[in-house]
């Protein structure tokens, strides 16, 4: 759980699943009212990912500031790897997770 205008810590992990090594990419962190996370979701902050090689994995606890407007209730932490598009991927399908829920008050 977290209160508006507190800084929460988000452990985040993005892993290389394709064929050939990705260069650098951004992760958006969001919040969803639902367990489908899109970019149309509330972006709450992002992580840059340097470069990953195949099958590495970059693990992170970021740490993001709960926005004063939200709405209080639950909500969804998601991420999505590459929310901009920016690196070539054979498989842009599989960029978004859903992870715990969050109780704002």
């Amino acid at each position: 759980s977290g209160t508006k205008g507190t800084s929460i810590g988000i452990s985040n992990t993005v892993k290389n699943q394709g064929t050939g090594g990705a260069s650098s990419f951004t992760v958006g962190l969001y919040l969803s009212t639902d367990a489908t996370i899109t970019t149309t979701d509330l972006r709450i902050g992002t992580r840059s990912v340097s470069s990953l090689a195949v099958g590495v994995s970059s693990s992170t606890t970021t740490t993001l500031t709960i926005p004063t407007t939200l709405a209080a209730g639950t909500y969804y932490i998601g991420a999505i790897a590459d929310y901009t598009n920016m690196a070539k991927e054979n498989n842009e399908t599989n960029n978004a997770r859903v992870g715990n829920t969050l109780m704002v008050q």
